[in-house]
C-alpha cells in the first residue's frame, strides 16, 4: 500500500513572507523524501480564480501551518475565511493546526492560539535575535516539531489505515457469510419445492393406481399397489371395509403370502427333519454295534422314533394347510386374474 504524502498549507500575511519562504526551504528535504507536499498561495496559476484555489487546498491540508504575527491579527480574510476552515477541520481532528510565532504579538490573548502548543520551542519568535543565532537556526527548531508531528500523524494514520482495513475485511466476511446462508436458505427452500412437487406427484399417482384398481380390480394391480405405495394393514382394512369387491382380493393375496410362508417353513423343518433323523439312526447304529443292543440303545430308539413321527405330523399338517389355500387360489384365480 503506497503512503501519499501529507498536504501543508501555510496561512500568513504578506508582511510574513520572509518567514514563509525560510519555512518553505527548511521543509524540502521533508518534501524530497515524500513526507510532505507543501502548498502555498505561490501555486495559483495566472488567470486562476485564487480564492476557489485556496478553499480546495485549505480543505485537503493534512497539517495547516499559522505564521503567527501583528500582521496575521490585522488580516480580515486569514480570521473571516481561513481561521474559520482550519479551526473547524481541527475539531473535526480532520487537519492538524500549528501556530508558528513567527514576530512579536500578544497571540496569547487569542483563547484558540493559547489554548494550542505553539512552535518555536517556550513560543520565542523567529525573529528574536537575542535567542536565536539566526532565521535558519529558529526554523530548524519548528521544523524538529513539525517533524515529531508529522511521525505521529503518520502513526495515527497506520492505525486508523489498519482498523480501516480490519473493518473492511469483517464487512467482506459478514458479507460472504450472508451471501452463503441466503443461497443455503434458496436451496432449502428449492429442495422443499422439489419434495413437495414429488409429493403431490406421489399422491396424484397413488390415487390414479387407486382408481384403476378400482374400476378393473385384479390380484396383480392390488399385489403391485401394495408393494409400490406400501400401506399399513389399517389403511389395508379400511380399504376393504369400504370397497368389498376387493374384498376377495385382499384375502387372496393374503392366502399366497401364507403358502409362501408355509412352503418356506416346510423345506426348513424337512431339512432339519432328515438331518436329525439321520444323526439320530447314526448314532444308533453305533451304540448298537458297541453295545449289542443294551439299554442305551432302545432309548435312542424311541428318541428317534418320537421325533420321526413328530416331524412327520408338522409336515404332514403344513402340507395338509398348503393344499388347502392351493385349492382356495385355484377357485378364485379365474374371477380375479
Amino acid at each position: 500500500m503506497i503512503k501519499k504524502p501529507l498536504k501543508i498549507f501555510i496561512i500568513y500575511a504578506r508582511e510574513d513572507e520572509l518567514y514563509r519562504n525560510e519555512i518553505v526551504r527548511q521543509l524540502k528535504p521533508m518534501e524530497r523524501a515524500d513526507l510532505v507536499q507543501i502548498w502555498t498561495d505561490k501555486e495559483i496559476l495566472a488567470g486562476e480564480e485564487w480564492e476557489p484555489s485556496i478553499k480546495s487546498q485549505l480543505k485537503s491540508a493534512d497539517i495547516i501551518l499559522l505564521l503567527v504575527s501583528s500582521d496575521y491579527f490585522s488580516s480580515l480574510y486569514i480570521h473571516d475565511v481561513e481561521i474559520k476552515e482550519a479551526l473547524k477541520r481541527h475539531e473535526l481532528n480532520e487537519a492538524r493546526v500549528i501556530p508558528i510565532i513567527v514576530r512579536p504579538c500578544l497571540w496569547t490573548l487569542d483563547s484558540v492560539l493559547n489554548s494550542m502548543q505553539v512552535l518555536p520551542s517556550d513560543a520565542i519568535p523567529l525573529s528574536d535575535v537575542r535567542h536565536w543565532l539566526d532565521i535558519e537556526t529558529a526554523c530548524l527548531d519548528v521544523m524538529k516539531g513539525i517533524s515529531n508531528i508529522i511521525e505521529k500523524i503518520k502513526l495515527e494514520k497506520d492505525e486508523t489505515d489498519s482498523e480501516r482495513l480490519k473493518k473492511i475485511k469483517y464487512e467482506r466476511i459478514a458479507a460472504e457469510q450472508e451471501e452463503f446462508n441466503r443461497q443455503k436458505k434458496l436451496a432449502h427452500e428449492k429442495q422443499k419445492k422439489i419434495e413437495e412437487v414429488e409429493r403431490k406427484k406421489l399422491i396424484e399417482q397413488k390415487q390414479q393406481d387407486w382408481s384403476n384398481l378400482l374400476k378393473y380390480p385384479t390380484r396383480e394391480k392390488f399385489r403391485n399397489y401394495v408393494n409400490i405405495h406400501q400401506p399399513d394393514d389399517a389403511y389395508l382394512q379400511g380399504m376393504v371395509h369400504e370397497y368389498p369387491q376387493l374384498k376377495e382380493i385382499c384375502y387372496l393375496v393374503n392366502s399366497e403370502n401364507q403358502l409362501q410362508r408355509f412352503w418356506l417353513r416346510f423345506k426348513r423343518f424337512a431339512f432339519y427333519f432328515f438331518g436329525y433323523f439321520f444323526i439320530v439312526s447314526l448314532l444308533n447304529e453305533q451304540f448298537l454295534h458297541l453295545t449289542s443292543g443294551g439299554t442305551y440303545s432302545t432309548v435312542l430308539s424311541v428318541i428317534g422314533f418320537f421325533l420321526f413321527i413328530g416331524f412327520v405330523f408338522w409336515g404332514i399338517s403344513t402340507l395338509v394347510m398348503y393344499c388347502f389355500l392351493k385349492l382356495y387360489e385355484m377357485i378364485y384365480n379365474k374371477k380375479f386374474s
